[in-house]
Parts: C-alpha cells; structure tokens; sequence
C-alpha cells in the first residue's frame, strides 16, 4: 500500500484528499488518531491508535498507480512547423551524466498523440544527434562521432535542410583544448525524409511529453541530466520559440522571449538560479547578474508530483481534537499510515501547550532509506537496521528521495514535494541509522507517547503552519514545545519564534540540531521545500560554485549561523556534534544548585545521572548534540545546569564548521574534545518568558523507561508544569 495526502495541516471543517495506490482488489482505509508510539528496538507492543469514526472508513476498489519522474519544460500544443523549409534546434548544455545509456532530449519538437515529430538528443553513449521520424512515424537519427565530456559546457546545434534531405550537426564546447576529440562538426545526408505534423508541442529537457489518463499533467520522455541554457527552435531563420531561462527562477514559467510567445512549464521542479555557460565568477548572487545564470539543471529523477488521483476524501470533524492523526490503509498484503495534523480551529487554541512538528524535517529526510552510500558500521559501530521500506525505497528510486541523497548524475536533491508516498515518515518507522529506534516523525512519537500517558492537553501545531500565519498562531499558548529534530526552519518561522519568545512566550527545545539549515517554501506551492548545502555545515553533498542561492526567494543558503541567526540566539544551544553507537548521560553542573533552578530538579536526586537510560543508544544524550556558546547568542545569565561533556566515545565527532586550525593537532572525537556534548539549558526571557533546552535528539526516547518513572520524564514534568502556568515562579 502506498499514499498521500494533500496536505499536512487541517483544521476542524476542512477536507482532506487522500491518493492510494495498491496491487490488491480492493483496501480499507479509515481515520485514526496516533495516541502511543515511538518505536522501541525489539518492541512493537507500544503503538496505539484509536479509529475516528467518518464516511471515510470502508473498502474500496484498488487500483496501482505510476509514476512518472523526471524534470522538463513543454508548451501547449500550437506550435508550428510543419511548412518549414529548414529547421534548426539548439543550445548550450552541460551534460552531468552523457553516458545514460538512452537517448536523452535536449529540444524538442512533437506531436503527443502520434509520435511524429524532430529533436535535438544527445545518443545513449553522449553524442550529440538528431532524431525524427518519416512520414511512417518509423524513428531516424543523424550523429557526430565523438560524445560529450561529462561537466563541461557545449554549444550544441542541428540545422536540418528539408528539402535537401540534409543536416548540419555542431558540437563544440565552450572551452577547448590543444587535443580536442568532443569538438565536432559535420553535414550529412539523412537517410529518411523528415515528415513534421502541422503542431505540436515544444519541449526542453526531453525528447517528448507523455501523457498518463489518469494525471493532470504531462510526464517527460527520454529526459536530460544537466544544465541546458538558452534553448532556440527556429523555422526557415524565424524565431518559433528563444527561451530566457533567467526570467522568473521562483516560478514555473519558461519565458520565451520571442514574438510567438511559446511560454513552457515545468513539471516536476527542476533545479532554477543556476550558473548558465557564461558565468564569470564575479557575481554569486543570481539577482545581480541574471544573465549569467540563464540555465535550469534537469534530472531524470527529480519528482515533485505523484500526480495520483485524490480519489478519497474526508471531512475534519468539527469537534475533533487537535493532534497527530493519519489516514489508516489496510490490504491484504500491505498496510499504510500516512500522518497529518490536525490544528484548533482557526484563531483558536484548545490547551495551553502547542507541540510544534518540525515538518520542514520531515521532509528533508522523506524517503531517506540508508541506501545512500553511508557506511552505517563505522558511523555508528554496528550494522543498520533496515525495514522492508527502506528496501523498497532502494528498489523504487521513482519515489524520489531525501535531500540526503543525491540525483543520479550526482548533484544534491535540493527539492522535495510532500505530494508523493514518503515511506519513512510513519509513526513506528525505525530509523536504520538508530539501532531500530526513531527518528523525525516516529522520534517525535515518543513525546507524543509521554503526553498522552501523563494525560497532558496539548494542540499540535506545524512549521509550515508558522511560516504562514506567523507569530499569531504561537501568541495564544502559555508554552510551545518543539520536536526532537527541528534542524530545517524558514526565515518567516524564525523570525515569528523570535517574536513569540520576546513577547514572554515560554519554550522547551526537546531536541537536538534545531534551527540549522535555511529552508525555503515555494510561496506558489507550499508542497514544495528548497534548500542550498553551499559549502559549509555536516552535509552528505555539497553545492556547485556560484549556486547558494535559493531561486524561490533569493535568499542564501547554507547554515543559518552564517546568515548571522545561529540558534543559540534563539534557544541558547547549538548543534556542536554527531555520532553513533551508545548514548550517554548528563551531569549536573554547580549551576543546577541555583534557586533560580530548583524547580527543575524538584523529586531528583542531587547525585542521580540524568537519563543514564532510553530507548535509542541506551541513553538520553545521543545521535545529534548542541552546546551552550556564548560567544554566539547564549545569553549571558543562561544556567547551564548539566552536560554529556567527556561521556562520548570518538564515535561522536565535533561539528565541521567549527574546526578551522591549519593542523589538527588533537583529536575531535568524544573521548578528546569536551566541546563534543549536550548541554541542558535555562534562562529566562523578558516578558516573564523562559527558555529550557536539551541538546540532543534522543531526549524523548527516554520518557517511557521504567514505565514513565525516570528523572528524564520527572524534569519535563517540572518544566512543562511551570512553563504551562501551573506551578509560579519560584515554587
């Protein structure tokens, strides 16, 4: 079973579509509330649920839905040059993956429904060509000799003579050299006469448009992998369409600039901001020379709409409360949870705590499988633990993947849509990376776990919901709450956190590695998430030269301490390390002897180690870590009231962007550096508001030991008790 939902985030009153797709006859599908889980290592008994009942629930007939990846650009149909004398095609292209071993389109000019028509490809070994079809639709090509170099660009043309029954094929790179072997051109015979259909559609990217009954938009044929820049079809010397991939790089919108006006859209993203052939280095900003980064990067691979039919849909009960809640798909062989949100109505809050779901996470790891060349053993001392999802989503590469994983020519996936089945965002996914445990989604189960067992009210709030609606949406709660892992946040989402924080809101940071990555949401297309790696922060894949900034915004990418909001400013820790294998504990510090403290630590033991247990690693202070540092916003009364510092083997490592000495002349690792750790944190705001921080991910995991009965769950009673109005200041 597989599916999707429209959106994550719904109130009481609106409707929820759902796509499903499955091999069996027929499926049950129902709504149901997600009360217990986080998934334990060895242990599945933990996870509850309880059913809705709705008109949703019931079976239905099942169908199997494709998909179709792969970025381009099309037309509508109305192009037209089938009373042409001479036909030429081309551009600039900067092939990423030459040798795919199949045809792959550059432009293109066809007929959808019968096949006929002419384009510009490059031939399965790299080289440059021209194919077409006769007047039987039976396919021909005419090619150079040699292929394209992989990473360099060429200036790519096909002039065809249709009455000679000829065409002229160049393909010269930009820069060349004494010994050039790529460096061609030549005029042939064709071996067919070219038969062009009256109209038809115009493509970049790819060799055709196809069409599947079931979707609302067409699908590339033999895409490209790489940048193209200044695409060009011309009939008898007359501009048809001269496309300037410059203009509008947040939209989906190929402007062409001549008189015909054959604008394109683009289907499923396609990388937009980036360097075109000309780029001089002089500029890294793609809004002060736009005419240096006049090319979009395609990918085979890249999906950003299933584009499945939302036959199902449901109501949201008007009294239904808020809380993680998710669509319940059942067959004979397959079984599905796809999660949601359900928020208070609008302009409402139901509790006096807000979890805030770090949904800009979950979709930087969606589909993140563990297949992505990481060497699981020497992260974290012991093999992967791996679902029957992470196989499939090896096996299934048209799903599309993480933003931790990288396209198959190689370059970072810096786009990602909710708008597709995500099979690792699923309330007991174990993360293969965790020794079975969680991670986002089913990791922040564990609190969601802990609230329901202590019988705490709470609404449920998400980041995207934040960068919309703002500082409005946090005012009306005594304390909001965060997930275990909010490393992905908008400069809108920051920007209200800091607002509602100012104003005397109260915060509890329960995670670790938060407020890192700038993310930036489509404001077309709220689905859709972008990110820029640049060149600094723990990252699997780094950006090119010259493309830090995100085309959505224009805003630069990276990590947000170097945009001057590094997150001790925010919740005074930072991410300081990662690691693997066992987890340690905190000890307290002199500072936790403080009054100003005492409510924290009220029913623990002055000599207890704090979270010497859990359910990921054995331990509360594990997998991503976050320390007090003053020099970067830690506000200078903050108490640091305990510490992991010395209690990590060189399994964990410091954070790269802050090792910068010429010679490393002392080890980074857990055993050596005291900066490897997390640090538990408190301060208090102005406006009577109050800060508590963790600094690690793995906090949570540690609520349930010994059935709730631990110094883990004893401090966050205290805290969220006093941060919820319950207990006064000094009590």
């Amino acid at each position: 079973m597989l599916g999707y939902v429209d959106k994550w985030s719904v109130r009481p009153g609106d409707t929820l579509r759902v796509a499903a797709s499955t091999e069996a006859p027929r499926f049950e599908a129902e709504l149901v509330r997600l009360r217990r889980g986080g998934p334990r290592p060895g242990r599945r008994d933990v996870f509850s649920f309880d059913v809705v009942d709705t008109p949703l629930s019931g079976s239905y007939d099942g169908k199997l839905h494709e998909l179709h990846p792969g970025s381009f650009a099309v037309t509508e149909e109305g192009a037209h040059l089938g009373e042409s004398g001479t036909v030429s095609l081309s551009a600039w292209i900067y092939p990423t993956l030459p040798q795919r071993g199949r045809p792959q389109g550059i432009v293109s000019y066809r007929d959808p429904e019968a096949g006929r028509g002419i384009g510009l490809y490059l031939t399965a070994d790299g080289a440059l060509a021209v194919r077409f079809t006769d007047a039987a639709g039976d396919e021909h090509q005419a090619r150079v000799t040699a292929p394209c170099d992989a990473m360099r660009w060429y200036r790519v043309a096909a002039t065809v003579d249709l009455g000679a029954g000829s065409v002229a094929l160049e393909q010269m790179p930009l820069r060349r050299w004494g010994i050039d072997p790529s460096a061609e051109s030549t005029t042939t015979t064709l071996d067919a006469a070219v038969d062009l259909p009256p109209a038809g559609r115009l493509c970049i990217g790819a060799g055709a448009a196809g069409f599947d009954p079931e979707g609302t938009r067409p699908f590339a044929i033999d895409g490209f992998n790489g940048k193209i820049d200044g695409p060009a079809v011309l009939a008898d010397g007359v501009p048809v369409a001269e496309w300037d991939l410059s203009v509008g790089p947040e939209t989906k919108v190929v402007t062409d600039s001549s008189p015909r006006g054959n604008h394109a859209a683009l289907v499923n993203g396609g990388t937009r901001a980036v360097t075109g052939h000309d780029w001089d280095g002089t500029e890294l900003d793609f809004r002060r020379a736009p005419a240096q980064y006049g090319a979009i990067h395609f990918h085979d691979d890249d999906l950003l709409e299933a584009d499945w039919p939302l036959d199902l849909s449901v109501e949201i009960p008007a009294d239904l409360t808020s809380s993680p809640y998710a669509i319940h798909l059942t067959c004979e062989d397959g079984e599905e949870f796809i999660p949601f949100f359900v928020l208070p109505p609008k302009g409402k809050t139901t509790a006096k705590a807000a979890f805030l779901a770090p949904t800009m996470t979950y979709m930087a790891y969606s589909n993140f499988s563990g297949g992505a060349g990481l060497d699981t053993e020497t992260l974290t001392g012991a093999p992967a633990v791996r679902e029957p999802a992470d196989y499939y989503i090896d096996e299934h590469p048209e799903l599309g993947h993480s933003m931790y994983n990288t396209h198959a020519d190689g370059s970072g996936i810096g786009l990602v849509s909710m708008q597709r089945p995500m099979l690792n965002i699923r309330p007991q996914h174990a993360f293969w990376l965790s020794e079975g445990g969680g991670w986002g989604f089913s990791s922040d189960m564990f609190l969601i776990d802990w609230l329901e067992h202590s019988g705490y009210e709470y609404d449920v709030i998400t980041d995207h919901d934040v960068h919309r609606e703002g500082v409005d949406l946090l005012a009306g709660y005594e304390v909001v709450i965060s997930g275990t892992h909010p490393e992905y946040n908008s400069e809108a989402e920051i920007l209200a956190l800091e607002e509602y924080l100012e104003g005397g809101g109260n915060f509890m940071y329960l995670g670790g590695n938060g407020w890192y990555w700038v993310t930036t949401v489509d404001p077309e297309r709220p689905d859709v998430m972008e990110l820029r790696r640049g060149i600094a922060g723990l990252r699997t894949w780094g950006g090119y030269p010259g493309e830090g900034h995100h085309s959505m915004t224009g805003e630069p990418g990276g990590l947000w301490k170097f945009r001057g909001r590094p997150p001790q400013r925010l919740v005074g820790i930072g991410f300081s390390s990662q690691g693997g294998g066992a987890s340690s504990s905190y000890v307290r510090t002199e500072a936790s002897d403080d009054d100003r403290a005492a409510f924290i630590f009220a029913g623990v033991n002055r000599s207890e180690e704090i979270g010497a247990f859990g359910d990921k690693w054995g331990g509360a202070a594990g997998e991503e870590l976050d320390r007090l540092d003053f020099e970067l916003g830690t506000p200078r009364h903050a108490l640091l009231l305990a510490s992991s510092s010395g209690r990590h083997s060189n399994l964990y490592q410091r954070a790269i962007e802050e090792l910068l000495q010429l010679h490393v002349s002392k080890g980074h690792g857990g055993e050596d550096d005291p900066d490897v750790r997390a640090d538990l944190v408190y301060y208090e705001n102005p406006n009577d508001g109050e800060v508590f921080s963790v600094g690690s991910i793995n906090w949570t995991s540690s609520l349930s030991y010994n059935d709730y009965d631990n110094n883990v769950a004893q401090i966050t009673h205290n805290v969220l008790r006093r941060f919820g109005g319950e207990l006064e200041r000094g009590a």
